[in-house]
């Protein structure tokens, strides 16, 4: 899995996210492609839930985010996208961060279907 990009499109735009190499991310990556809506929430992130919990195996105890990050809340069970820092977190679990098309997130309308797909 090391390598694995994934994109997110809505509205005209592309975020290109890498993955990294754990078991909640792998769990994610084989879930997709998914469609789903996303809202703002704490004004630094978006986020949406999930119809199933990822596994938490082997997963740190919290972290701290950062803008470009790609989350997934385990307490909600929620994907959360940062446009902007956060801070330590129980149960948050880093899948990967965006390299490209980051800045579109901060200005995401709530309920914008973005499409999740693996690219490689």
């Amino acid at each position: 899995m090391q390598d694995t990009r994934i994109k997110l499109e809505f509205n005209g735009h592309t975020v290109i996210v890498k993955m990294y190499d754990h078991p909640t991310s792998r769990d994610f990556i084989e879930r997709l492609p998914l469609s789903l809506p996303f809202k703002d929430y704490a004004n630094n992130e978006k986020i949406s839930v999930l119809e199933e919990p990822l596994t938490v195996k082997d997963a740190p105890a919290g972290s701290k985010p950062s803008a470009g990050d790609l989350a997934y809340f385990s307490p909600w069970g929620n994907l959360a996208l940062f446009y902007g820092d956060y801070d330590f977190s129980p149960g948050l679990i880093l899948l990967g961060k965006m390299e490209e098309g980051g800045e579109h997130i901060k200005n995401m309308q709530d309920e914008t279907i973005v499409r999740l797909e693996k690219m490689n």
